[in-house]
């Protein structure tokens, strides 16, 4: 992915506050794809690094809970918890409530809302806010700074180069206390579109609806734990995204 592929025009699927606190409104062609406004070169090689990780392995074992399409929209994302193993829950009670948005924001960071559908999000260098709660389904790529994405019921988010020391997932009251973490047990190989439930993925997911939330590639679920979840309020949500969008429009 190259610079070139990326467009700016006015609408509110992404913000960027740059060093003057000015909010620069960015979106993409009509693949959806949105990143930061910073080093967008840098950023396609650090993604582009990931995925050749992973297209390193590529054999094509089956497995009973994968999908066999490779279309991201049509990727199997429903898994039963006995299909993963070493399980734990978040304890919901001991879930802090994230601190404002717009100080965690900064004034370097993105916020980054793909909106529905099928999509890739580029994080920048800052500490970015990315929504991954908009239903569909999201391939992210995580940035240098702490990065928090915000996840939904009946969005499937496949992540790459989350960090459990600094990044975080935000989670509504409702969701937070129906969350299971396990690791995948799938040994399909399948490169970029290898199964969410892949062996070497951490997965989070929807103890209600059995939904994958998010499928956290090369990463071992021991490494991800309460600390990695904070309460982000719909209402609190809400008025970040109005205050991004009135902040663009008058920048």
């Amino acid at each position: 992915m190259d610079a070139s592929e990326h467009s700016i025009s006015k609408d509110q699927n992404s913000h960027h506050n740059d060093d003057s606190g000015a909010a620069i409104n960015l979106t993409t062609q009509s693949n959806h794809t949105t990143s930061g406004s910073q080093g967008t070169s840098i950023e396609s090689d650090r993604i582009e690094a990931s995925l050749n990780q992973a297209v390193s392995t590529n054999d094509s074992s089956s497995h009973s809970t994968s999908s066999s399409h490779s279309s991201d929209s049509e990727t199997f994302n429903h898994i039963s918890p006995d299909q993963l193993k070493d399980t734990k829950t978040v304890n919901s009670s001991g879930t802090e409530t994230a601190k404002s948005l717009s100080e965690r924001l900064g004034r370097n960071g993105d916020f980054l809302d793909p909106g529905g559908g099928t999509n890739t999000v580029i994080a920048s260098q800052g500490n970015d806010i990315i929504l991954g709660n908009g239903g569909g389904f999201n391939t992210i790529t995580t940035g240098n700074g702490q990065d928090l994405i915000v996840l939904g019921r009946e969005t499937t988010n496949r992540v790459f180069d989350f960090n459990p020391d600094r990044d975080q997932f935000g989670v509504a009251d409702a969701l937070r206390q129906d969350l299971l973490i396990g690791q995948g047990q799938n040994p399909t190989k399948g490169g970029i579109d290898q199964p969410l439930d892949s062996e070497n993925n951490a997965v989070i997911v929807d103890r209600s609806t059995e939904h994958i939330l998010a499928s956290l590639t090369f990463t071992d679920a021991g490494d991800i734990s309460d600390r990695n979840f904070v309460r982000v309020e719909d209402e609190v949500l809400q008025t970040f995204q109005n205050n991004s969008t009135s902040s663009s429009k008058t920048a």
